[in-house]
């Protein structure tokens, strides 16, 4: 490999012109004429390199927070946040919400926000959901398990609630 091969090896690698040219004795401006000489140009390494590298990080440590957080991509909760402009009215509060009850109730939690809303979405109830007579929930079948998709489906408040009792009534009776 000759000498500007190797020079275009390093600039593309995210050395800076100056660095380059300390290497090999030349001026920064030399070095530059020599890249372009070969069709590099400043955009294609050197800080530029070293710029693109710091935002794309920077970009996967968002990604990263966005999918501990709300179980998706900066994109999919752009998406459900588009459903209306106060974002309690969204599916990602009622998410988070639910979510950190399970947590509280030790009740093991295994919905992205995807799948917990397709078990909202397809039942046609969203709009119906809360915890007042009427209103609909999400309930573990058996009041038993984690929540995931193949263990949940939604009911309405009383119907859980007095489910619920029963089924404490039931323990009562069996110990």
């Amino acid at each position: 490999m000759g000498r500007d091969e190797r020079m275009c090896s390093m600039f593309i690698g995210g050395s800076t012109y100056q660095e380059i040219g300390n290497a090999y004795g030349i001026s920064r401006q030399r070095v530059a004429q020599i890249l372009n000489k070969v069709g590099i140009t400043g955009k294609d390494g050197g800080v530029s390199r070293r710029s693109n590298e710091r935002k794309r990080l920077k970009r996967e440590a968002i990604e990263t927070r966005f999918m501990s957080f709300y179980g998706c991509t900066r994109g999919r909760w752009r998406h459900y946040r588009a459903f209306h402009e106060d974002i309690e009215k969204t599916p990602l509060y009622p998410f988070k919400k639910q979510k950190g009850n399970a947590k509280e109730r030790n009740i093991e939690w295994l919905f992205n926000i995807d799948e917990w809303w397709e078990v909202w979405n397809s039942s046609g109830k969203w709009e119906k959901r809360g915890r007042c007579l009427g209103q609909y929930v999400m309930a573990r079948y058996g009041d038993v398990g984690p929540y995931s998709k193949d263990n949940v489906y939604i009911t309405t408040c009383s119907e859980n609630s007095s489910y619920g009792r029963a089924l404490c009534e039931a323990r009562k009776r069996a110990k």
